[in-house]
């Protein structure tokens, strides 16, 4: 038996983020002319600065695509590399940003942990995955909810739709599941303290490795000195 290939999710604590990185990807924003978005919060924008230029600078840096990308999105809103051979996928929540590469399609799911909602869990979970919630008690639970949602999420991020009035019918508590077209697709979960991230991908199971990158954000302007050269 073949071993799994090796998926790499990285990871970014935007609490960990100095002003001077932020003003660094602030210029390779400007470079690039990523529209700026105007936000409420000032957390939300660094998530969005984060999100649309860490991400196409590793890209870029590990030679999955060139210099001039072009981000497009799908109809349901999935972005991706226009002419790459490369799929991508971001999530984020609270303080943590998640995202992976592979040559395959992916999704990925980042939640923290909080209260289970019965009423959601009614209208969007297979009657196994309510079981399977429901068979728990106080923190477990909780947990068990916030897992199957991820898992759910990150199979419709990689079949491209996001969330659908169909949840509940999509049975996600194996490791294996199907897509629409027959293709087999492998979900798997991970915990990070108190966050819950799942990823699913039609390219087999992999060996996934969490990868931080406070240091390499720290040292952002390594990537646009690597990039000019």
């Amino acid at each position: 038996m073949s071993k799994p290939e090796k998926l790499e999710i990285y990871l970014l604590d935007i609490e960990q983020i100095n002003e001077h990185s932020m003003a660094v990807l602030e210029e390779y924003r400007k470079r690039r002319q990523i529209p700026w978005q105007q936000y409420l919060h000032e957390e939300d924008w660094q998530r969005y600065l984060l999100s649309h230029t860490i991400v196409e600078l590793i890209g870029r840096y590990k030679g999955y695509w060139g210099a001039n990308i072009e981000i497009r999105k799908n109809s349901f809103g999935k972005p991706y590399v226009y002419g790459a051979s490369t799929y991508y996928n971001i999530s984020h929540s609270g303080r943590y940003i998640v995202f992976a590469y592979d040559k395959n399609q992916i999704g990925i799911d980042l939640e923290k942990i909080s209260s289970w909602a019965p009423e959601v869990m009614q209208s969007c979970y297979t009657q196994g995955e309510i079981a399977y919630v429901s068979s728990a008690d106080g923190e477990v639970r909780d947990c068990r909810f916030i897992e199957v949602w991820t898992r759910k999420e990150s199979y419709l991020k990689c079949l491209g739709t996001g969330i659908c009035e169909e949840m509940n019918e999509i049975d996600t508590l194996a490791k294996k599941a199907r897509l629409p077209d027959g293709k087999a697709c492998y979900i798997q979960t991970m915990h990070r303290e108190e966050y819950v991230i799942s990823i699913c991908g039609n390219g087999g199971e992999y060996r996934l490795r969490l990868v931080e990158l406070q240091e390499c954000v720290k040292q952002a302007s390594i990537f646009l000195n690597f990039l000019e050269n």
